[in-house]
């Protein structure tokens, strides 16, 4: 371990056993911060800058205080040695802990201000903020906190009220130090406002919270907070670890979190009392394998037995899925068949340090068939932005052995990157042909005529799909259907009659024309960006889809139009509709 001397700021190495007391110091990072290698090869130029400027009064302060020694992680750690910054970052948590004060110098924070006064710059700090301040904050017994011109401010004991009101971490964590008695997700809540510079430091900046290690890949993204909740499995019974909600795109979502900021709504998820009887779990080459009990959807629905929670929830998702008309059937179809509640071994805390807490948590799985993944007991988490509180006893439950696999794939959250794009309907030509824009399914995912469809909000179904309808005065038209088939998108249209369509049946009648169409999920050489198809009275239409720009946000652009009928594109319909015949 390097530290400073205090007095003559130069480095010296100590092993373990060698280590003397030392103060230790918390900060965010500027542009002028000062390296090992800027220590060990010392220019002019570097005491003239403000990283070198921060280490000096920090020394100051150290021996000010009876320390010899200080740590600072700009110029404490090699890291041009991979072994030494792999050890450094596995251990900082516990040299924070082992350190005898912290010192925490926020650049942003004039020490002449009351630092608990309603929208002081103390509550807008940066330093509360960023992923690796969090392990700073818990791990030191003693943390002082200074301003800008480096006077006290006061403490973290001091300032313990308004220290938990800016980041959500409970008094007790922040001055006993054991964690450990808080939640798996009581502990992911406090990371999930926070932001790293590198996706990968996500996770890496949590592990010592979690008494866990792990070597650094840089460039694994987001798997890395997957590595951080395979190791807490190994050494944790904890069912708080399943209880994030999030958005997801494509066939399903695992039983893991994506990242922390899925965890934001688990401040109060603690462990069920006497849980005991808590099963064992295991990663598996097929998936994350559990025990769990199991309540049919389609039997509590068929028996009526379900409870207010769930018919609450059914409302939700039917009202969610159309602005128009909806009847029973189909959101049976939709929102019921081969689904289960998955009651995890967790409840919501109602207050903190109350004996009274909800009912169990419980989250939704839907079994795959054999066909689809080869084997029984396969699942899928679906309507992961969702979880339920409900009391077991009153439902008919099977506990199954449940195995559930994380999806292969994992894509950046940046949305400026994604290639999960909002739809973005740019251009609607109809050329004089009668054909008028008349509905959009299902309706609760449009945001208006001719504005795109929020993908990540598709939610309820495998595979998720939505559609323009177009329709002339004789009722006849057209459907523009846009699929969401992980990994892809693609567009189809869809031809129909007058007699096709039960135009009073509002909803129902669009939507089983818009899922009878097959999917491409067995046939992924079909997928394309482009449709066309004839339609009556001599018109051809013309879809495309392709990544483009709209008011500064990234888009996925969908152009329609209609021409009238030439020798040239009848040609190309009667190319693709053959195509898709084979």
């Amino acid at each position: 371990m390097w530290l400073l001397n205090s007095f003559t700021i130069e480095l010296k190495d100590f092993t373990s056993q060698e280590v003397p007391d030392y103060a230790i110091l918390s900060h965010t990072w500027g542009d002028a911060e000062v390296s090992f290698q800027d220590m060990r090869n010392a220019s002019e130029g570097m005491y003239q800058t403000s990283g070198y400027e921060k280490i000096r009064r920090c020394c100051e302060q150290a021996a000010s205080d009876g320390f010899d020694y200080v740590w600072v992680d700009t110029c404490c750690i090699d890291k041009s040695s991979s072994s030494e910054l792999s050890e450094a970052i596995n251990s900082m948590y516990r040299w924070y802990s082992n350190s005898r004060v912290c010192y925490t110098y926020l650049v942003d924070v004039p020490s002449n201000e009351d630092p608990e006064s309603a929208g002081s710059a103390f509550t807008r700090s940066r330093w509360f903020t960023r992923g690796w301040t969090l392990q700073e904050l818990l791990a030191p017994s003693s943390l002082t906190f200074y301003g800008q011109d480096w006077v006290d401010i006061g403490t973290k004991a001091s300032l313990q009220v308004v220290i938990s009101n800016i980041t959500g971490i409970h008094i007790s964590a922040l001055l006993s130090g054991d964690i450990g008695l808080f939640s798996v997700g009581q502990r992911m809540s406090w990371a999930s406002r926070r932001q790293t510079t590198r996706v990968e430091d996500t996770a890496y900046c949590l592990m010592g919270m979690f008494g866990v290690n792990m070597p650094l890949l840089y460039g694994e993204a987001e798997k890395a907070f997957l590595r951080l909740q395979l190791e807490i499995l190994k050494s944790s019974d904890d069912h708080t670890i399943f209880s994030w909600t999030g958005e997801r795109l494509g066939a399903g979502a695992g039983l893991l979190a994506h990242c922390p900021a899925e965890f934001v709504k688990c401040g109060n998820t603690r462990q069920s009392p006497n849980n005991g009887g808590v099963s064992t779990y295991a990663m598996t080459n097929k998936g994350l394998r559990i025990e769990l009990p199991l309540i049919s959807m389609t039997d509590q629905y068929t028996n009526n037995k379900h409870s207010a929670s769930l018919a609450t929830l059914e409302t939700r998702e039917r009202r969610k899925y159309s602005s128009l008309r909806i009847g029973d059937r189909f959101a049976s179809q939709f929102f019921m068949c081969g689904v289960y509640l998955a009651v995890l071994d967790c409840r919501f805390e109602l207050e903190e340090g109350s004996l009274q807490s909800s009912g169990s948590l419980a989250i939704f799985l839907e079994k795959k068939g054999e066909k689809a993944l080869g084997a029984r007991n396969r699942y899928v988490r679906i309507y992961p932005h969702l979880i339920e509180s409900i009391e077991p006893t009153k439902f008919v439950t099977m506990t199954s052995e449940v195995y559930v696999k994380e999806p292969g794939h994992y894509y950046s959250h940046d949305k400026k990157k994604s290639r999960y794009n909002p739809w973005y309907v740019k251009k609607i030509a109809m050329a004089g042909s009668g054909f008028t824009l008349v509905d959009a399914y299902p309706g609760w995912c449009w945001t208006g005529e001719g504005e795109g469809m929020q993908q990540s909000l598709l939610q309820g179904a495998l595979l998720g799909r939505g559609a323009l309808v177009f329709r002339n005065s004789a009722r006849e038209g057209f459907l523009v259907v846009l699929s969401v088939e992980f990994p892809v998108t693609y567009p189809d249209v869809v031809t129909f009659t007058s007699t096709d369509v039960d135009w009073e049946n509002g909803a129902n009648a669009i939507g089983d024309l818009v899922h009878a169409q097959p999917y491409n999920n067995d046939s992924p050489e079909t997928f394309h960006d482009r449709a066309h198809a004839s339609l009556p009275g001599g018109f051809v239409v013309f879809v495309s889809m392709r990544p483009g720009r709209v008011a500064g946000k990234c888009k996925t652009i969908i152009e329609i139009t209609v021409e009238q009928e030439t020798p040239q594109n009848h040609a190309q319909t009667i190319k693709n509709i053959d195509a898709s015949r084979h």
